[in-house]
């Protein structure tokens, strides 16, 4: 009862900011890759205009109001002052501020039925972006048709003179894309997606002697130009589709191609979202720890099989509320893992066990399998095992805390 109210007085707070500043909005939601999509559009939209994207993690019911208010207080502290500095952020928002933003990129996440309508009743979307739709947060969600209609109630909520995008390469997604009314851009790497990206190079390889990290290049082609793009700090397809989905906005606001591009040449991804980190003994990490879900999951290993490495190592935790696909979406990693060959298969908690069985059914080498409770009873056995130019993937859902391994190999 108390956080519904706490929720309420900042919708309220939000809506009169939202009515008196009249900000453009660019709303972002999808099971996988919100936040490196909203940190793209971010960074191209401020070539030209004020942007404010969420602090941190704020894409909830409570955070995305914040967000609205440009609240930048720790909300962990007492709560006296957690009060009066809402009410100073708003007063600031309503009244004070010369430099409020002439656009705002909210990241909109949907934990449970109702999420993105709530969003959507008060804030006015002039941009939607809709990146995937998987079976994250499923057990909330029941069937993934349920969880389609609630992410999907972003595009639909756009406003008449705006523009709807989408991911063309998830089906579920282009359905939901196709069917809009609104100007519309899709993006992807089939050839058929407006905005495309092709010839795909991950520039890194990594052995014993040196590691090579240019990040990664492709050709992009939009309405018959075709532009190379280079993201030096970057890797894996994931980040390519983030990169689209920005142009595509930056589209909608008249910004030049070329600039876009420049403007992401030194574009680092967030923490802990696909980073390429040195390790202990000259190794490679991918820290992909901040969450996990299948999809972002093939993502994360597709990486691993384009990079050249004498030596690969997997470390996976648990992908958690999944619901009813829980076992069979274990069971899918198993396999995929065992495609790669890995020197080691690291598994921590208990429904990692299931891809164990499957991937040790495809390779028949008990001693490269390990299993562990959980990250801190994995960090010794684990560091143990990396040699000189070891391309590790540390990837797992946030409750498994997987962060905890990515920072003890990089002692």
């Amino acid at each position: 009862m108390k956080k519904r109210i706490i929720q309420e007085v900042l919708k309220m707070m939000a809506k009169l900011v939202l009515n008196k500043r009249k900000p453009i909005v660019v709303g972002i939601t999808g099971s996988v890759g919100k936040t490196t999509t909203r940190e793209v559009v971010v960074k191209i939209l401020s070539i030209k205009f004020k942007v404010r994207g969420n602090q941190r993690n704020y894409n909830t019911e409570i955070g995305v109001p914040l967000t609205i208010l440009g609240c930048q207080i720790d909300y962990n502290k007492n709560k006296i002052l957690q009060i009066f500095g809402i009410i100073y952020y708003w007063l600031r928002a309503m009244v004070f501020d010369k430099e409020y933003p002439e656009i705002l990129v909210l990241e909109m996440g949907a934990d449970k039925p109702g999420d993105i309508k709530y969003f959507c009743n008060f804030i006015p979307i002039n941009v939607g972006v809709l990146t995937d739709i998987g079976i994250s947060h499923l057990e909330n969600f029941k069937t993934k048709q349920n969880l389609a209609t609630e992410k999907g109630y972003l595009l639909r909520n756009v406003v008449n003179n705006g523009m709807a995008i989408y991911n063309y390469d998830n089906k579920t997604v282009r359905d939901i894309g196709q069917k809009m009314s609104t100007s519309s851009i899709s993006y992807g790497l089939d050839v058929k997606a407006k905005m495309k990206a092709t010839e795909i190079v991950n520039k890194i390889e990594i052995n014993s002697e040196f590691q090579k990290n240019e990040g990664i290049i492709f050709k992009l082609d939009y309405q018959g130009k075709v532009l190379p793009v280079r993201l030096k700090n970057c890797a894996g397809k994931g980040i390519i589709y983030s990169v689209l989905a920005g142009f595509s906005v930056g589209i909608y606001f008249q910004l030049n191609l070329i600039e876009m591009i420049e403007s992401l040449e030194n574009f680092v991804p967030y923490s802990r979202r696909l980073n390429l980190i040195k390790g202990k003994n000259n190794s490679l990490i991918i820290d992909d720890s901040y969450n996990s879900s299948p999809d972002s999951l093939d993502l994360a290993l597709d990486l691993m099989k384009d990079i050249k490495a004498q030596r690969k190592i997997v470390i996976l935790g648990d992908m958690l509320e999944l619901g009813e696909e829980e076992k069979n979406s274990h069971k899918q990693v198993g396999a995929k893992v065992a495609e790669l060959k890995p020197e080691y298969f690291v598994a921590i908690g208990k429904r990692m066990e299931e891809a164990v069985q499957s991937y040790s059914k495809i390779i028949k080498k008990e001693d490269k399998v390990m299993v562990f409770e959980n990250s801190q009873e994995a960090l010794e056995i684990v560091g143990k095992i990396i040699e000189t130019g070891d391309l590790v993937l540390v990837k797992g859902s946030f409750g498994m805390k997987m962060n905890k391994i990515t920072d003890y190999l990089m002692k």
